[in-house]
């Protein structure tokens, strides 16, 4: 047969939990090997003594100490329970507690509890809820995922801007929250991160009431406990878009009105330049009368210069939102004439007659900077394009 009691002694001395046995007073009477090795403590220096003040000091835990000897006292102690444990060394150590009451002839004799050394666990969730918080204060989306995409963690971030909550994200496939574009960018990025340790691109995520917002992503890998994950961080880059698309325009109205005032001016300060030219050469063989006329005509020519630079630089103050489009009145006849006297030199150095043949009355509601502008081109392009001797001739009624 069996020796019952052997049995036990060795089940109890090989067990790989903590086997601690108490009397009613809270003296220790079973110690094992387990709780010598987690407690740093000899049987003998537990045994016959009050098992509390060995792992719980007074000094140290009080209220807990008062509250738990008084559940020993009164065999009140719950079935499961976690608490302290002071080592010999002075390492607190998280046991987590499973008791049984002994019963001898209807009267309770002694406690038995087995305890597993939880502390590496408690301080792996402690960590995880320190990284997690950590991960909730920075202002980029984050999304741990399974290797196939099933969303496992998201930050506070990514809740707010996608909208979703922690439970709804935990049913989710990240490729769930995005539409049928979203998706196909989405696999093909992953499919190139499997020859790659990361990998960035930019993404579209279409909210359930937002606009869209424009995400530069990265994607990671992830190996933890024998597990592949996909770590997603995204960043908010539409302001940043905008704010480049904004600069494009500037620099394509800057590129418009060098263009703009290169076309309108070249004709008429060439005229002038080559005026001056000519009279530093022949300023004594010239006519008083024609120099007289000259220095007139071309007088006229600089101050069209100055009024065709106004207008110019009115138009880039519009174009930049500095001004406001101001509809009004305007004559075409004059404002026809006005133009082609700007242009008056270019169209004398080809030989080419001007004319305008348009109603006095004819008028019409616009912006006279920016119809200006547009009568400027038309016939600067038509003297640049039309032959030597020719003519250009504006006609309305």
């Amino acid at each position: 047969m069996i020796d019952t009691t052997s049995f036990l002694s060795k089940l109890i001395e090989t067990a790989n939990m903590m086997i601690v046995g108490i009397d009613n007073a809270g003296n220790a009477i079973i110690f094992n090997a387990e709780a010598e090795k987690i407690s740093g403590y000899s049987r003998e220096e537990v045994i016959g003594k009050n098992w509390l003040e060995k792992i719980l000091p007074k000094e140290m835990f009080t209220d807990l100490w008062k509250n738990v000897n008084e559940l020993i006292i009164n065999y009140e102690i719950p079935a499961s329970y976690e608490n302290p444990l002071i080592t010999k060394s002075g390492e607190t150590k998280i046991i987590l507690w499973h008791s049984v009451t002994l019963i001898d002839d209807g009267s309770k004799t002694a406690h038995i509890s087995f305890g597993i050394d939880i502390s590496e666990k408690r301080r792996a969730e402690e960590n995880l809820k320190l990284k997690s918080a950590m991960l909730d204060i920075i202002a980029d989306g984050v999304f741990l995922t399974d290797e196939n995409g099933n969303i496992e963690y998201i930050n506070r971030a990514a809740t707010n801007g996608y909208g979703i909550s922690q439970q709804e994200a935990g049913k989710l496939n990240i490729r769930e929250l995005f539409d049928e574009q979203g998706v196909k960018i989405l696999n093909e990025n992953i499919e190139l991160l499997k020859n790659s340790a990361d990998i960035s691109f930019e993404i579209t995520y279409q909210g359930k009431s937002q606009p869209p917002l424009i995400l530069e992503t990265r994607i990671s890998k992830i190996y933890y406990g024998g597990k592949k994950y996909m770590l997603f961080i995204s960043r908010n880059i539409t302001e940043r878009k905008k704010t480049q698309i904004k600069l494009q325009d500037l620099n394509a109205t800057k590129d418009r009105l060098f263009s703009i005032i290169g076309h309108d001016l070249k004709g008429p300060v060439g005229s002038a330049s080559k005026f001056f030219d000519m009279i530093a050469d022949n300023q004594n063989e010239l006519p008083e009368g024609q120099l007289s006329e000259f220095f007139k005509y071309h007088s006229n020519s600089l101050k069209n210069i100055k009024l065709l630079l106004d207008n110019l630089l009115q138009w880039a103050r519009s174009q930049k939102n500095e001004t406001v489009v101001k509809i009004e009145r305007v004559n075409i006849k004059n404002t026809l004439c006005e133009c082609m006297d700007l242009l008056k030199g270019s169209a004398d150095s080809k030989k080419i007659e001007l004319s305008c043949v348009i109603d006095e009355n004819l008028n019409a509601r616009a912006d006279s900077v920016m119809i200006k502008t547009v009568i400027r081109n038309l016939i600067s392009n038509a003297v640049k394009y039309c032959r030597e001797n020719g003519k250009i001739k504006a006609a309305a009624g």
